[in-house]
């Protein structure tokens, strides 16, 4: 019996179709398809992760060898493995930096408007006749002050996002450093 008819069994006997599989371990379901068809194998991470989720070991999945570790193919399988391979791990830590880039980026922008503004008109009178110069006159005079607070707290929201993002380490990772 090869990896892809094991495969096979251990998902026809959890219930589970292609796509439910593929999503669960974030691919697609032309790349299980293809690993049960022994066109492809699945990488080292996929093994570990299909090995925890069908709660076989590794030497079941690979060679065939039963092992004590072996659930029963009745046992329920959780919904989603111990941790999401490193490659999604990455996928999803480049979405949070997106997103962090995208907030500081749309923040600073409106800080380059007030800033355009001030600069454009120099200086205000209010209805009472003061008088206010400069970027602070500017956000005073048009009663923007909070939109700028806001925008400022925004640029720092996002960049720290951005930066979580990128030095976020991936949750397999993690747990196998904690677990030493």
């Amino acid at each position: 019996m090869t990896i892809g008819e094991r495969l096979t069994e251990l998902r026809k006997s959890r219930g589970l179709s292609q796509e439910e599989l593929a999503a669960q371990l974030t691919l697609t379901r032309q790349t299980i398809s293809k690993w049960e068809l022994g066109q492809s194998s699945p990488d080292i991470e996929y093994v570990i992760a299909l090995c925890d989720l069908f709660g076989v070991s590794a030497d079941y999945l690979l060679k065939g060898e039963a092992s004590e570790k072996q659930a029963a193919p009745e046992q329920e399988v959780h919904s989603q493995p111990a941790g999401l391979p490193p490659r999604a791990e990455r996928e999803k830590n480049w979405m949070i930096f997106g997103l962090g880039m995208a907030v500081s980026s749309l923040a600073f922008l409106v800080i380059v408007y007030f800033l355009i503004m001030s600069i454009v008109h120099p200086w205000i009178t209010d209805m009472n006749g003061r008088s206010y110069t400069g970027l602070a006159g500017w956000l005073l005079g048009n009663n923007a002050v909070p939109w700028f607070i806001a925008a400022v707290v925004l640029l720092l929201a996002g960049l720290g996002t951005a930066v979580f993002g990128i030095v976020r380490k991936p949750r397999l990772a993690a747990e196998k450093e904690a677990a030493k």
